[in-house]
């Protein structure tokens, strides 16, 4: 009992001399935390802004399904509507997405038509200048077809540092893409 008492005694003295470590060092936590904070901020706004990413490429792809499905059974020229065009489709998918902003303006469709699965095939629609534009091809649209529907949008990068492991940049932008390959029904 008196050994721990005379533990207690020695270092309440050692803190009236000034021989305590916490007071001494309460300076260098401040700096420690100038330091570390910047990058714990980076960290921390990296995984907002790549959780933000995930949600618009999971919005893109449902609502490729969605319009993907619509072309498929054939609800895009049936009840007399009129001929579906590239801007029509844009804002079908559009219309299903709520993340993406200035969806209209940006997203880009490619849709081709094969007539056997061997056939398919999809490239990337940049143009000489490293611009991304559309192909559309009408006879996608006809019965007993099949569609390859791919749709591109380029997300904007919000961190200033460059990212490598992020490696479909376009203009500084990050190319969402969601893609849709099906066969139309015989509508």
């Amino acid at each position: 009992y008196s050994h721990g008492l005379r533990t207690f005694l020695v270092r309440r003295l050692q803190c009236r001399n000034g021989f305590d470590r916490g007071r001494a060092s309460s300076g260098a936590a401040i700096i420690e935390f100038t330091l570390a904070l910047p990058v714990l901020l980076f960290l921390m706004f990296s995984v907002i802004e790549v959780g933000w990413m995930f949600l618009g490429n999971i919005e893109l792809r449902n609502a490729i399904d969605v319009t993907g499905r619509k072309i498929r059974t054939g609800q895009f020229v049936a009840g007399g509507q009129p001929t579906p065009n590239l801007a029509s489709i844009r804002n079908e998918i559009c219309n299903n997405i709520g993340v993406l902003s200035d969806c209209r303006a940006e997203l880009r469709i490619e849709l081709r038509g094969f007539e056997n699965y061997a056939w398919v095939s999809s490239s990337y629609p940049i143009d000489n200048e490293g611009n991304l534009g559309d192909i559309f091809i009408p006879d996608a649209l006809e019965a007993n077809r099949i569609v390859l529907l791919t749709a591109y949008y380029p997300w904007p990068l919000l961190n200033v540092i460059p990212n490598p492991s992020l490696a479909d940049k376009i203009g500084g932008h990050q190319l969402l893409q969601a893609t849709a390959l099906f066969k139309n029904e015989p509508f």
